[in-house]
């Protein structure tokens, strides 16, 4: 046989048994996802109870309009249900008492839902981030243990994981987030709206109690099958292709066949590139690399056209420890003659001192980074309108109250353990002077001093701008300690927040539109 065949028989076995562990993941996921939604239904079906048997004729006719709205995010479904009620001339209906308390509960109750939700989530985090790291380490042993199958390659640059690197590893964004952001997003956001959008449909159309439950299985079912079925199968398949392209730079392999067909099934996304050969630094995740697209069950082998085949083998001679090409020999013969054997992959991995991944201090080291729930409810506390007061309070030095001065130490505590940003881009801060004034001084300060530095919290936008009605918008340039809020900010917004007395020396300032722009950069000083 071929050695190139060998090793696509080879790779594509692996790459089975690694869909297999991922469905095996996702059933012991939705399986604990079963207790969230036993909590979801508890105080769900409180709400029913009060709510659904007194139905309001005037409401259920302007509901109509729910019919034509298709998102499943609570919020956006009541902006747009109200402006075209309004439109509709339901203004009075949508003002009476009736109405705006049902949807001040609801609004409660989908803060509810996250809170639940946020134990689960994490928990979920670090027992997703556990596999996530085997998955890695077992995908980079078994490439480098088919080499050997393969071509006896006993010379090989074997590369053996920390913890910690395994952490970084996995906690690596790719695609504009990581597993963690996804996993906090799944559960605290989006499984949330759907299940509040749900109720405000039911509640305003005069569902009946049947009727809201049995939409509400419905909604989580459907939530399980689509979201948590995608997370798993498209971050387990990351993990290990991420792995495979270290393999290929860690062995000097220069080039790789992409594998679109698996069990004679070939993705129609990426069926353009099956059979495809690339070089390895030309490799790019998304274009002519997988993952393509999400769920991609795609994969890659090595490529070398000189490859000889299996009965032509490299061979180390076992005292002497030269190489020399034997023809017309197996493996097994070549064994055999010289008193020797196959390893196994047991034995190979003894023999190249790889260790397995320690559960207990792989777990310790996600904990250590891990928020409790007061610090959780602080970062969430802080991304609401409270931080508005807190911020104003700090900035004039006003006594704090109690709850305040709680808020300030879960916060200190929760920014200590959240990552830092690091990417190249620009961190933007937008500010809105209601007087011409206030403008004025703060820009005369900043440069007469040459650094900003608030006796607040500083919060700062990535990849977007926070208010473009701004008429001061602040260009961070470089930072160092800038925590990534990330997976704990709302929806919308991709918040970086410095500590408070964070001091960023001026660098630039210039007016374009009518706006003052401030280019600054952290102090290397702490």
């Amino acid at each position: 046989m071929n050695s190139q065949k060998y090793w696509r028989q080879r790779v594509l076995y692996e790459k089975k048994k690694q869909i297999e562990y991922s469905a095996d993941y996702e059933m012991a996921m939705r399986s604990r996802l079963k207790q969230l939604e036993t909590e979801f239904e508890k105080e769900a079906y409180k709400y029913i109870s009060l709510y659904a048997k007194a139905n309001n004729e005037n409401i259920e006719n302007a509901a109509k309009y729910l019919k034509s709205i298709d998102t499943s995010k609570w919020d956006m479904t009541l902006q747009e249900f109200e402006a075209k009620a309004r439109a509709g001339g339901y203004d009075r209906e949508l003002n009476s008492s009736y109405y705006k308390s049902r949807i001040a509960r609801l609004q409660k109750l989908y803060d509810q839902f996250s809170q639940f939700a946020i134990k689960y989530a994490d928990k979920e985090e670090n027992r997703f981030a556990l596999r996530l790291a085997k998955q890695y380490q077992d995908t980079y042993t078994m490439d480098q243990y088919i080499r050997y199958l393969a071509i006896g390659g006993f010379d090989i640059n074997f590369a053996n994981f920390s913890e910690q690197q395994l952490k970084n590893i996995v906690y690596q964004p790719w695609q504009g987030s990581n597993f963690s952001n996804r996993v906090w997003n799944n559960y605290t956001k989006v499984l949330p709206d759907v299940l509040t959008d749900t109720l405000l449909r039911g509640t305003l159309m005069g569902y009946s109690y049947s009727r809201i439950e049995k939409d509400i299985r419905d909604r989580f079912t459907n939530f399980e099958q689509k979201n948590v079925h995608r997370l798993v199968i498209t971050e387990m398949g990351h993990a290990t292709e991420t792995a495979t392209a270290q393999f290929y730079e860690d062995s000097k392999i220069e080039k790789y066949q992409y594998l679109a067909t698996l069990e004679s099934h070939t993705c129609d996304q990426c069926a353009h590139l099956d059979e495809k050969v690339f070089k390895v630094k030309d490799r790019v995740e998304g274009l002519n690399y997988p993952l393509i697209h999400p769920y991609c069950r795609c994969t890659t082998i090595p490529y070398d056209e000189t490859l000889p085949d299996i009965i032509s083998r490299w061979e180390r001679d076992p005292i002497t420890g030269k190489g020399r090409l034997v023809k017309n020999q197996t493996y097994k013969e070549w064994a055999h003659a010289n008193n020797t054997h196959a390893m196994t992959l047991k034995e190979f991995k003894q023999a190249h001192n790889v260790k397995p991944l320690r559960l207990e201090s792989f777990t310790k080291l996600l904990k250590s980074n891990t928020l409790n729930l007061n610090e959780v409810r602080a970062i969430r506390d802080y991304t609401s309108p409270v931080a508005y007061a807190l911020n104003d309070n700090l900035r004039r030095g006003l006594k704090l109250t109690n709850r305040e001065k709680t808020l300030i130490n879960n916060l200190d505590s929760a920014l200590e353990k959240l990552p830092t940003y690091s990417d190249d881009e620009p961190l933007q801060r937008s500010i809105l002077f209601m007087y011409p004034d206030d403008e004025e001084n703060f820009v005369k300060q900043a440069l007469t001093n040459g650094y900003i530095q608030e006796k607040s919290y500083f919060s700062s936008s990535k990849h977007s701008v926070y208010n473009d009605d701004d008429n001061v918008r602040i260009i961070i340039r470089k930072s160092h300690s800038g925590s990534d809020l990330g997976k704990y900010s709302p929806n919308g917004e991709n918040e970086v927040l410095f500590k408070r007395n964070t001091k960023f020396i001026v660098t630039n300032c210039y007016m374009k539109d009518d706006k003052i722009f401030l280019e600054v950069v952290e102090d290397e000083e702490k």
